[in-house]
């Protein structure tokens, strides 16, 4: 316990004040005097020192997640001095497990006979819902969005008013004069904005339609001619040179337009041109399978370029893409039987060291070196089969390479 210090007035107890003002000190403060109290007959209170307070300690921090110290490089360094260059030395002989050995010769090459002649019109409903829809997230999205100039390139277009009806008449008046080079007319002016109104279309689905009508298309423009104009409706300014060539290099590669078309109504600049006319995003249906994955699909055109060496078509991209897709054949059966094994091929006759020449090519992305040709020549001179020799290139560290640079 511990004395207090406490505080007497003149008029509380004056024989206690005389008794005790004599051994103690006043302080000098008006109307009041202290007094230490020192004797344990005037103590009626004591406070006892409190106890402390436990301090929570702090909880450790969260351990880190285990994250390998290097990732893979995804090229052994263990492979023999020895071994000839360009010869894979971790691949089986025979041909590996899930690879058919019975395909048909009649396959055709990189081109079935089954599939239609014409693109389908919609996406077919046994789709799983989880394939890719072509949107990979390292796609830009029409960016930069500056010109070379660095300055901003801007597209007249009509500023919408407070007005929500307003909004989304100057939306459909832009999308006229836009995407048709025209005004609207009264019917079709008055429909886009009724069934935007009541929502039976979206900012994605008006422009599917507008893009993909009779009157668009008539147009016949060139790749570049409907890129830029997809610049103007969905990023609303005009194309600059990194993106012009990106989206080229799209459609280059064997990409339908709808994969493109489904790059813009995707980006962030037309999400905030929907936001400003009060339109409601939704999302794009893509009509053909090739768009659905564009890294596949350009690993596809050049299966066809390296391979068959010809350029692809486009029945034969949405028919492997359907095949891939949807789980129907793996990836290694289509380079290998898909394209090695169809009667295009095999037409061809070619001898051993123009066989060896495509392999070369098509899973190296190499011509052969001597050592290596050498391995390989011996190796069918003596009685390897070409089936075989293709499935130890195929299931290669070299073209496990070549398909991780197209995310494969």
């Amino acid at each position: 316990t511990t004395l207090q210090t406490v505080k007497l007035s003149p008029t509380d107890d004056p024989e206690m004040l005389s008794m005790w003002f004599d051994a103690t000190a006043g302080d000098g403060v008006a109307g009041e005097q202290t007094f230490t109290i020192c004797d344990i007959r005037f103590i009626e209170k004591a406070v006892t020192n409190p106890t402390p307070t436990a301090t929570p300690t702090e909880a450790p921090s969260e351990n880190p997640t285990d994250v390998p110290s290097e990732a893979p490089s995804g090229v052994p360094t263990d492979v023999p001095s020895e071994a000839p260059s360009g010869v894979p030395t971790d691949v089986p002989s025979e041909v590996p497990s899930g690879v058919p050995t019975d395909v048909p010769s009649e396959v055709p090459s990189g081109v079935p006979t089954d599939v239609p002649s014409e693109a389908p019109s919609g996406v077919p409903s046994e789709v799983p819902s989880d394939v890719p829809t072509g949107e990979p997230t390292e796609i830009p999205s029409g960016e930069p969005t500056v010109n070379p100039s660095g300055e901003p390139t801007e597209v007249p277009t009509t500023e919408p008013s407070s007005s929500p009806e307003e909004k989304i008449r100057a939306y459909v008046d832009r999308l006229y004069r836009l995407c048709m080079d025209r005004e609207a007319d009264e019917e079709g002016f008055n429909f886009w904005i009724n069934a935007l109104k009541n929502g039976d279309y979206n900012g994605c689905t008006i422009c599917d339609f507008f893009i993909y009508s009779p009157e668009f298309t008539a147009k016949n423009l060139s790749d570049e001619e409907y890129v830029k104009v997809l610049y103007r409706v969905m990023m609303d300014r005009e194309y600059d040179e990194g993106g012009l060539e990106f989206w080229l290099g799209y459609l280059k590669s064997g990409v339908g337009r709808d994969g493109v078309l489904n790059g813009f109504l995707t980006s962030n600049e037309y999400k905030g041109i929907c936001d400003t006319y009060g339109i409601t995003l939704g999302t794009f249906t893509l009509k053909e399978y090739r768009s659905r994955k564009p890294e596949l699909t350009r690993f596809l055109s050049r299966l066809y370029s390296k391979a068959l060496e010809r350029e692809y078509d486009v029945d034969g991209l949405n028919h492997w893409s359907e095949q891939i897709l949807t789980g129907k054949m793996d990836i290694m059966t289509v380079c290998t039987f898909g394209f090695f094994e169809t009667d295009e091929f095999l037409s061809k006759n070619y001898n051993d060291d123009q066989y060896l020449d495509h392999l070369y090519a098509t899973f190296f992305d190499r011509e052969g070196d001597e050592g290596g040709l050498n391995y390989w020549r011996n190796e069918l001179k003596y009685g390897k089969s070409r089936t075989a020799v293709l499935a130890d290139f195929a299931y290669s560290l070299e073209f496990k390479k070549i398909k991780a640079s197209f995310g494969l």
